[in-house]
Parts: C-alpha cells; sequence; structure tokens
C-alpha cells in the first residue's frame, strides 16, 4: 500500500456512534470513492485495504456517479 493509501486509512473513521457504526471524514471518503473510479481498481480489495465494507464502498460509489451523471 501506497504512503497516501495508509494516509488516507488512518484518516478514514472520525469516530463511532453509540450503535457501533463508524462516522467518516467527508474529504477522506471523497478521496476513496475517487480512487474507486481509476481503472483496474478493485472495489472490493480496495474497501478490504481500508479497512470498511465492500458494499458501503460500492453503495457511495453508485450515489456519486449517479450524482455526476
Amino acid at each position: 500500500m501506497t504512503e497516501q493509501m495508509t494516509e488516507l486509512k488512518q484518516r478514514l473513521v472520525v469516530s463511532r456512534k453509540q450503535d457501533g457504526r463508524c462516522c467518516y471524514d467527508p474529504q477522506a471518503k471523497r478521496e476513496l470513492i475517487e480512487a474507486c473510479f481509476l481503472p483496474g481498481i478493485s472495489v472490493a480489495k480496495l474497501a478490504l485495504a481500508h479497512g470498511i465494507n465492500a458494499n458501503l464502498l460500492r453503495t457511495c460509489r453508485r450515489c456519486t456517479a449517479l450524482r455526476i451523471g
């Protein structure tokens, strides 16, 4: 993992809610979603490397793609 991805992983989760769900840093989340759109990137591998659920990352990616048009 590159130094940039390691740094992104460290600042992705800001806090946790009382029910255990994570609160994500908006900028770090945006960078992770942008990384999903790079050619040859596996969303599942990227999610696993950053410690988040692949389905959550796919959902965020799909919502972002719909907003972009």
